[in-house]
């Protein structure tokens, strides 16, 4: 099978070129209005841009060629200086497929940011509250229990840690009395849904800590 030909493309009314997507590089003869060449890019890479000021026009053309091109080549071609100001759908398609991934991904990534910031503040609000049942009750499993009211437990990691109030030294859970300090620790992972983003899970976190005020661990401790 034989290769694919490139065909030499004119793109009026253009002075910038970006080359993101293509996977070969190419050659640009920058053109003004008379189909003068102004400038040749030769061995032009794949992710780059390249601007004329004066252009009225580009020709992009298989790297190599360039420096072949001539006024009298082009108006062989019947590439006529009437043309440059005629039908810019093709050019107004490419700019589209260029921006349309990034419009994409920015309305999706606003719309991630929102839901994150809402289950951020969510998760928040869940830390204070199993913190307060903590300094209440003295009790690892209300503490649990009360962040099982917003999450299931098998999408959330809890961690206690517990200090001497006077110290500031760990404790283990059964040397925790009135006045030591428990800090709760939650993390949640949320789901991004942002194309072209690798990054599918956002680890949230939010910790809240509260001393102690009860020593009893009983439904209706008496606090002292």
């Amino acid at each position: 099978m034989g290769q694919t030909k490139f065909v030499p493309l004119l793109i009026p009314n253009c002075r910038a070129v970006h080359t993101f997507g293509m996977k070969v590089p190419l050659d640009l003869v920058w053109l003004n209005a008379d189909l003068k060449v102004l400038r040749v890019d030769a061995d032009v890479q794949p992710n780059r841009f390249s601007f004329c000021k004066s252009a009225v026009a580009v020709l992009e053309c298989p790297v190599g060629t360039g420096n072949d091109w001539s006024r009298e080549k082009i108006n062989q071609r019947n590439f006529k200086p009437k043309n440059f100001y005629a039908d810019e759908s093709g050019q107004a398609l490419v700019e589209t497929a260029f921006v349309l991934p990034i419009l994409i991904l920015l309305v999706f990534g606003f719309i991630q940011l929102g839901l994150a910031m809402s289950q951020q503040q969510r998760l928040i609000y869940t830390a204070n509250y199993a913190t307060q049942v903590g300094s209440i009750t003295n009790d690892d499993l209300r503490v649990s229990g009360a962040v099982e009211e917003f999450y299931a437990l098998d999408e959330i990691t809890i961690a206690i840690e517990n200090f001497d109030g006077s110290t500031g030294n760990a404790l283990a859970a059964t040397d925790r009395f009135y006045q030591d300090v428990m800090k709760v620790q939650l993390t949640h992972p949320f789901d991004l849904q942002i194309p072209f983003i690798s990054v599918t899970v956002l680890q949230l976190q939010a910790e809240a800590s509260a001393r102690i005020l009860c020593n009893a661990t009983t439904l209706n401790p008496v606090c002292t």
